[in-house]
């Protein structure tokens, strides 16, 4: 019986690894390999601790590891290729009103989502001209507050403001 512990964390390194090196863009390349080497390390210590406590022998730790990175590379290559562009393309989902008011946007193609979803911010809060007061647009603050007149939200670029402004 292949070990499931090991066939798991052999899908979750494949699955974090292909997604790291093909779908992130950090501006460091060291992270990019920090992290594929503490995330083999952790799937391999989960191994060996199978192996060492007498669990499984080497060779269903092995064959776990075959079928949990066979598996995360076609989990990966059917998200990616299949599921996402037809969920997207096809069938239009981000048109459906339920995703318009949960916000839910595609953000696959967005290589460094923090980093863009914190320059996007920074940029908002020099335009506003709140830079370092915290909490920018939440309206928390009566300074804040003023200079955004309440954050109404609205449609992504009027930053902040409402359609009769």
């Amino acid at each position: 019986m292949p070990s499931s512990h090991s066939q798991f964390m052999a899908y979750f390194a494949t699955c974090v690894i292909l997604h790291l090196y093909l779908k992130t863009s950090y501006k460091s390349k060291l992270w990019k390999h920090l992290i594929a080497l503490a995330t083999l390390l952790l799937a391999a210590s989960v191994q060996y601790s199978r192996i060492h406590l007498y669990y499984h022998t080497p060779s269903q730790v092995l064959v776990g590891v075959q079928i949990g990175t066979l598996l995360g590379l076609i989990w990966f290559l059917f998200t990616t290729r299949l599921l996402l562009p037809f969920l997207v393309d096809t069938l239009k989902v981000l048109d459906h009103p339920l995703a318009i008011a949960f916000c839910v946007r595609d953000t696959s193609d967005v290589g460094d989502l923090v980093r863009c979803e914190y320059e996007g911010l920074m940029k908002w809060e020099r335009e506003v001209g709140l830079r370092g007061r915290g909490l920018a647009g939440t309206g928390v603050g009566k300074s804040a507050h003023e200079k955004t007149k309440g954050f109404k939200g609205g449609k992504a670029g009027t930053h902040g403001k409402s359609k009769d402004e």
